[in-house]
């Protein structure tokens, strides 16, 4: 551990944080209960802080995955406050974007990456060939963690866009292969906290469904995500995935949104 770190996210207070809730006052409630076509049963759903939602979650964004940057910052920063390693990979122009939002928000973006709070890269240093390996992803994401707690830290935030980290190779077999591996990565690793984003005008279609069936949480805002109805454990995973085949992906977004409304 450099014993000249200093953890300065612990100390940042984000702007208007008088019209925010403590992070500990979030307590998971009920909304309503969700009925699924293709004989899935019903169950209830909640809201609750992303910071104590399900720790492997996905977001499902549009075209404008900017729209979420301001509240991802926000999310930075308390994982911050929380003494968690934040990493942030995406392309040059969302991370670029996320270093705005959080200078914007306050945050000394410059003395966090030089302290090793905040990692923000746009390398695609995963690939092998210029293609995706999930071996080689989860080594780094193994390696990360462990460096996190090594150097002192009591968890380690990882967001990345799944575009960018298949640098535009769709294989669905190998994305179905990854996300399975690092639900039981996330499964075996306490304290490690991670939200895989899918943009639904870049991926196709098939490989959101993966995405949205592989997470046990779904990010909506800084101040909101839930449990996944869709979520398939991988035992169940080859008969769910034809179940629910038929249904259109955006309906099954709608009914997510919509349920948390």
């Amino acid at each position: 551990m450099n014993p000249s770190r200093v953890k300065s996210g612990r100390e940042f207070v984000p702007r208007a944080a008088e019209d925010r809730w403590p992070i500990d006052q979030f307590i998971p409630y009920p909304r309503n209960a969700l009925a699924h076509s293709g004989g899935r049963s019903s169950f209830l759903t909640y809201n609750i802080h992303p910071m104590t939602a399900p720790r492997h979650q996905c977001l499902i964004c549009d075209s404008y995955p900017a729209a979420h940057l301001s509240q991802l910052a926000t999310l930075i920063i308390e994982n911050l406050q929380a003494n968690h390693r934040c990493c942030y990979l995406d392309s040059p122009t969302m991370v670029a974007g996320i270093r705005g939002h959080l200078a914007f928000a306050g945050l000394d973006v410059i003395r966090e990456i030089d302290n090793g709070n905040l990692v923000l890269r746009s390398d695609q240093g995963h690939l092998v060939d210029g293609r995706f390996d999930t071996g080689r992803m989860l080594g780094l994401l193994s390696d990360a963690w462990s460096q996190a707690f090594s150097d002192g830290y009591s968890g380690l935030w990882a967001k990345g866009d799944m575009a960018w980290e298949f640098a535009g190779h769709w294989d669905l077999a190998k994305l179905l292969e990854y996300e399975l591996a690092v639900e039981r990565f996330f499964e075996g690793h306490p304290m490690l906290f991670g939200i895989c984003q899918y943009n639904i005008d870049i991926l196709p279609a098939q490989a959101v469904r993966h995405g949205l069936q592989t997470h046990r949480g779904v990010y909506l805002s800084d101040m909101r995500a839930r449990t996944n109805p869709y979520y398939v454990s991988a035992e169940s995973l080859p008969h769910e995935m034809r179940v629910t085949s038929s249904r259109p992906l955006e309906e099954m977004l709608v009914d997510l949104q919509e349920s948390s409304d």
